[in-house]
């Protein structure tokens, strides 16, 4: 019996990782047993690693094995492996415009601990948040296989190279950059770099995002807004950014700090992506909400350093599309898993009457 226990350990370790790779030092209990850092699904809520939850299960007097809670887990991602391409359908609906970043996560793979991505999909118009892991790859090839035959009409996302291949190949999909990414550009060339130039740019750049909040403010519809920015004022701002963009770029009589140059050169490279949104009233000027939606995997993964396999990626994704959904949709991801879970009981299958938007929570 104690040597299947110690398998058990041993598989439940292998598939939500440890702490004690190279360079990190494992935890000691009270006992002197090393306490491992173990990642899953089910601690996304709080973010923290698996044994953690456990403890912090005992404060409410709920004493469960950690074999228990790990298979738990898994029966539920298995629903909500079955209601994912309901979401999905939601997530890439025709003609709408999605938001998507990405984010490293460390997988331990034979042993070895590897570097991987899990990607994030935002759909503001239908509130809809989706993360999917490819075997961690990063390559354009996962994005496009996720698309697939989407009809939605624009993509914003920063300017990594996977993102820029819908330039040339998805020529229906309208692709757009963010804003925010060259503010922050420009704000390290003038913080860091001293380059007194920079706060010319960024003076323009704040025009731009005023002209945003105030179009928010006035609860303006698309259309309104699509007018608004094609007006004489907002082309103004942008002929301005043209034009320092060319001077600056120009100047041989003051020196240039890398800094201020590659936030010369990333405006100058992305300019077209950048103003796409200036198009339509449906798009939005930076891609905030999907770096929103992602950052609790960040945390995660400053808590609980790695997954023990695939399978434990995989899991933290389904479960974080959900948990994300609901917070996107202001409702309690408690009282929506707590209703998902009552209804599967029942045998209900209808899954499209499931999500988090169609489950009937209200905010």
């Amino acid at each position: 019996m104690t040597d299947m226990m110690n398998r058990n350990d041993l598989n439940n370790q292998h598939r939500f990782g440890s702490r004690s790779q190279k360079g990190i030092t494992a935890k000691k209990s009270s006992g002197g047993v090393d306490r491992t850092e173990r990642k899953d699904s089910f601690s996304v809520l709080e973010c923290t690693p698996l044994h953690r939850e456990l403890t912090r299960m005992l404060a409410h007097n709920m004493s469960l094995s950690e074999k228990t809670l790990t298979n738990w887990l898994d029966k539920v991602s298995k629903f909500l492996y079955k209601m994912l391409p309901a979401l999905k359908a939601k997530a890439l609906e025709a003609g709408t415009a999605v938001n998507c970043d990405e984010t490293w996560c460390r997988v331990r793979i034979s042993d070895k601990y590897t570097k991987k991505y899990i990607w994030c999909l935002v759909n503001r118009q239908t509130k809809s948040v989706l993360f999917f892991y490819d075997n961690g790859s990063r390559g354009r090839q996962v994005l496009t296989d996720f698309l697939g035959s989407a009809e939605i009409v624009a993509l914003q996302s920063d300017g990594y190279n996977a993102y820029t291949f819908l330039d040339n190949e998805l020529t229906d999909i309208e692709h757009i950059c963010c804003m925010a990414h060259v503010r922050a550009k420009f704000k390290y060339a003038y913080d860091q770099g001293k380059d007194i130039r920079a706060q010319r740019f960024l003076i323009e750049i704040g025009k731009l995002y005023d002209l945003e909040r105030k179009f928010k403010e006035r609860g303006l519809s698309r259309e309104e807004i699509t007018r608004e920015r094609n007006s004489v004022k907002t082309k103004d701002i942008v002929a301005t950014l043209s034009m320092l963009l060319h001077e600056t770029l120009r100047d041989e009589v003051h020196p240039m700090g890398d800094l201020m140059l590659k936030a010369l050169h990333y405006l100058q490279h992305f300019w077209n992506q950048l103003f796409a949104y200036l198009k339509d009233g449906l798009y939005s000027i930076d891609n905030n909400i999907a770096e929103r939606s992602i950052r609790p995997m960040t945390v995660e993964r400053k808590n609980s350093l790695m997954f023990g396999s695939h399978k434990g990626a995989e899991m933290s994704a389904i479960f974080h599309t959900f948990i994300e959904t609901c917070k996107i949709n202001g409702i309690s991801t408690i009282e929506y898993f707590k209703k998902l879970l009552s209804e599967l009981l029942t045998g209900n299958n209808n899954y499209a009457n499931l999500l988090p938007q169609t489950i009937g929570i209200k905010r």
